[in-house]
């Protein structure tokens, strides 16, 4: 796209290397002055893109207040209504009343399967939950030892 537009505008860049290339020998060479239809025509290819400018502005213009007043009091974007604890409920296979204890519960266990799939759901309180330095809290069957309680903090090292 960048190209495109470059190459629009190759005679800008043309124009303003000759204009620079005749005034530095003016002024440094001490040759005559510089020719003025470089100058002109520089100006001319910039009062083009001027006018190029102001166009595409009025026409932008022009759209945005077309699509005001097409839409004026219409509100396109509206909110999406607000899932219940039922539509929940049968999205995931599970009641409605297990959803809405879900959503009061303080700490939630979530377990799903690899596609994304519910397969359980367990309220739990925070203050007994230790996690060990690895993945697995605790109080997990195969990190307690056998008739250990992990309802307590562990002990300090």
């Amino acid at each position: 796209m960048w190209i495109v537009y470059l190459y629009l505008i190759r005679e800008v860049f043309r124009d303003l290397y000759l204009l620079a290339d005749e005034t530095f020998v003016w002024a440094f060479r001490h040759a005559p002055l510089p020719d003025l239809p470089a100058v002109f025509r520089f100006l001319s290819t910039l009062g083009l893109y001027g006018v190029v400018v102001v166009v595409n502005g009025m026409i932008l213009i022009g759209w945005a207040l077309y699509n005001q007043r097409r839409f004026r009091g219409r509100d396109s974007r509206k909110a999406i209504a607000a899932v219940s604890a039922a539509d929940l409920g049968r999205y995931h296979g599970v009641s409605d009343d297990d959803i809405a204890q879900w959503q009061q519960a303080r700490t939630l266990v979530i377990i799903h399967d690899a596609e994304g799939k519910l397969l359980a759901a367990m309220p739990k309180s925070m203050e007994t939950t230790y996690w060990d330095h690895g993945d697995r809290p605790l109080d997990s069957p195969d990190t307690a030892p056998a008739g250990e309680r992990r309802d307590s903090p562990p002990p300090s090292r």
